[in-house]
């Protein structure tokens, strides 16, 4: 099993891990060479999960990749151990990823290049390695771990609408849970609305957002107001909002026939063309019952 790369885009792998890491503190990537998936589930029984899947050529250049699975490796890794060990590559001047064996214990590690200020006009370039503990997943626990959710069945003609700036969501939400941190129900209508309402035995709070770009809607619904509404804990949909940090260029929220919101926030990588293949995150909110 071999697996080695140079790390081209160093901000976009940060800044998923950092959007995984706000769902679970364990993550499970597969690499293979022709894309990343990069997923995080929450087990404290929320039922939030997030699925990225970045084409290896917006992440990495020189790939060698060789396994008995299609040539394809699947690891578990602590996504803070994995956020720090990219944090500190944040000014380097390259970067190369690699799979490594010490001590019968498997690693993902980075050599870090970086320049250090020697005096006032010269600098020394030193290499750091950063070694990030992984777990090779067996073929049978691939085949638990990684799957994606299928509501296809709940998904048939579904309301599909742009969602606003997620930070200004998360503002929202954040006052939202200050005063009520349980559920909170999304609806959102074919002419473009979505209302986000919490209610207590204390207070009401109610937020419309309008104007808002629809992708695809139910048939025979043009002039109803609100044709979708999913109840899901407020602090799942905050998990979903800090993906702000990920500076999405589009996000797209389908809901799933009463069950899941499934949110789609497609990400900006460097270097890519207008017809290359996308990275993306796809999150999944099951619906409070």
């Amino acid at each position: 099993m071999r697996f080695k790369a140079n790390l081209t885009n160093q901000k976009l792998l940060y800044s998923i891990v950092q959007c995984m890491e706000k769902v679970d503190k364990t993550g499970i990537i597969r690499l293979s060479k022709d894309k990343i998936i990069l997923i995080a589930r929450q087990t404290d029984g929320e039922n939030t999960q997030v699925h990225g899947v970045v084409p290896s050529v917006n992440l990495f250049s020189e790939m060698r990749i060789q396994s008995k699975l299609r040539n394809e490796i699947v690891i578990e890794v602590q996504l803070k151990n994995l956020s720090a060990a990219l944090k500190s590559a944040n000014n380097a001047l390259a970067i190369v990823a690699k799979l490594t064996k010490k001590q019968e214990i498997g690693y993902l590690s980075f050599e870090i290049k970086t320049q250090v200020a020697k005096g006032k006009e010269t600098s020394n370039v030193v290499t750091v390695v950063q070694d990030v503990p992984i777990r090779v997943l067996l073929q049978e626990e691939i085949q638990v771990k990684v799957v994606e959710p299928d509501f296809s069945s709940h998904c048939q003609n579904p309301l599909i609408i742009s969602l606003p700036k997620l930070k200004e969501m998360k503002s929202v939400i954040d006052k939202m849970k200050s005063t009520h941190n349980g559920t909170v129900e999304v609806s959102g209508s074919p002419t473009g609305q979505l209302r986000l309402l919490v209610t207590s035995t204390l207070v009401s709070i109610r937020t419309i957002y309008k104007g808002l770009n629809v992708k695809a809607s139910p048939p025979n619904t043009i002039n109803e107001v609100y044709t979708s509404e999913i109840t899901v804990k407020l602090k799942s949909l905050s998990r979903l909002l800090h993906a702000h940090n990920a500076n999405p260029t589009d996000v797209n929220c389908i809901f799933a026939d009463g069950t899941a919101l499934i949110v789609d926030v497609y990400l900006e990588s460097n270097g890519e063309g207008d017809e290359a293949p996308k990275s993306y995150l796809t999150y999944y909110i099951t619906a409070v019952q």
